[in-house]
């Protein structure tokens, strides 16, 4: 199934992908939000790593080296209009269905990680109980892809990802996902979501 979707893992991170243009929207899902969700987490990540964890949403581990000095990193959970826009433009070409009602953003400053960050990301029930009966989880991050006459802006698949049904929690490893060409004042951010796929 999953080599049907673009698809961002370490082994594929500099593989070209497939560009898309905009696109008419299309009517996709979007799952209900199980509960009130914080906003935004911030802590200091030192040059020998940490995790960043943001209640109820997810987290992100950082590594040894990820950052040569002390590094603040902000999380926070959104629902975007861009974002449910994009996911749905995609969808009218690669078989993306359901998505989570919110994304969580992972903003590092003024500089990106070296390395690969660890993502894991909290499913919530109701997302689970609105998914088809041969329908799993999956992890998407927006990918900013710079071309010779646009930056494309869209989604790939996470993989490989790792659901752990008795937590509810989707691990994923997240890498060349980080830009500052999103933000109002050039800070790097990544982007990801819980999404679902047909078949």
């Amino acid at each position: 199934m999953r080599e049907r979707y673009r698809s961002l893992g370490r082994e594929s991170a500099m593989a070209p992908l497939i560009l898309l243009g905009v696109v008419t929207l299309a009517c996709f899902r979007s799952a209900p939000a199980s509960q009130q969700l914080p906003n935004v987490a911030t802590a200091v990540v030192p040059p020998g790593g940490g995790t960043v964890e943001l209640a109820g949403v997810g987290g992100v581990t950082f590594p040894a080296g990820a950052f040569r000095a002390p590094r603040q990193v902000t999380l926070s959970a959104r629902n975007a209009a861009e974002t449910h826009e994009l996911y749905v433009q995609e969808g009218l070409y690669l078989p993306f269905d359901l998505h989570g009602a919110w994304e969580l953003r992972i903003n590092s400053g003024d500089v990106a990680p070296d390395k690969p960050v660890r993502v894991s990301l909290v499913v919530p029930s109701a997302f689970l109980d609105s998914l088809p009966s041969d329908g799993e989880p999956l992890v998407f991050a927006r990918l900013l892809q710079e071309s010779e006459l646009d930056l494309i802006d869209s989604f790939v698949l996470i993989f490989p990802a790792s659901f752990d049904s008795s937590s509810n929690k989707i691990t994923a490893e997240l890498d060349a996902a980080f830009t500052d060409q999103r933000t109002p004042d050039g800070t790097f951010e990544a982007i990801v979501v819980v999404g679902s796929a047909r078949r």
